[in-house]
């Protein structure tokens, strides 16, 4: 299930007292005028790409959401991604099925794509019965692959993905990570204490996910500093 963007906002708004208390309202506290509710949502998407980067760094149960196949030719420069390739798929001649890569050195791969003396093996690299088929390599934001066609499962991801694609357990993580966004944009003493006490939280909620936990506390009341709100 998906974190709620909405709920997300508003919880956000709350914390940082910029709506009336106890209700959403697009009507902002007069006690802090250099915010409006554009800029929330900006805090709100940065937050949550933060989380998908992290989603997409390294295999768990929720990367595969953002995986998406990618038809690669030889030498092309992979699209910009998250992470190692969820997989490699190569069709080793036309007609064959769709089966794992290999990887090995790119050397090697370009060594057996240009073999026309037939050193490695007869039968040319893409042809049906070639010993020399299903290899391939990432090298310096290029592929290398030998076989008919290629293609990957890359970690792609969009601003729009915020709204669908966070799990619901990282709800919290995700309203910490955006308060503490609130700070980069430059406030008071109050709101710059707030924003790095929960930005704090977030970010070790994430190195927590990272690790293998999956539950995380619910979000607190901001702590009272003292400062006067602006």
């Amino acid at each position: 299930m998906a974190a709620d963007q909405t709920r997300v906002a508003k919880r956000v708004m709350d914390i940082l007292n910029l709506s009336a208390p106890g209700a959403y309202s697009k009507t902002l506290s007069p006690r802090i005028k250099n915010r409006n509710e554009e800029a929330i949502g900006d805090m709100v998407t940065d937050a949550g790409l933060m989380i998908l980067r992290t989603l997409g760094e390294f295999p768990n149960e929720y990367r595969q959401t953002l995986v998406v196949p990618v038809g690669l030719t030889h030498q092309e420069l992979v699209p910009e991604h998250q992470g190692k390739p969820a997989y490699v798929e190569i069709r080793r001649y036309p007609g064959a099925q769709w089966t794992p890569g290999h990887r090995i050195d790119y050397r090697k791969v370009e060594s057996y794509r240009n073999d026309p003396n037939r050193i490695y093996d007869p039968i040319a690299h893409d042809t049906l019965g070639s010993s020399v088929a299903g290899y391939y390599d990432l090298w310096e934001g290029r592929f290398y692959f030998t076989g008919y066609q290629a293609q990957a499962g890359f970690v792609q991801i969009l601003r729009a993905d915020t709204a669908t694609k966070i799990p619901d357990v990282l709800e919290a993580t995700w309203i910490r990570l955006a308060v503490g966004e609130s700070d980069k944009a430059g406030q008071g003493q109050y709101g710059s204490s707030v924003a790095g006490q929960y930005g704090q939280k977030g970010m070790a909620d994430l190195a927590e996910f990272r690790s293998g936990q999956r539950r995380f506390t619910e979000v607190s009341e901001p702590e009272p500093t003292g400062a006067a709100h602006e």
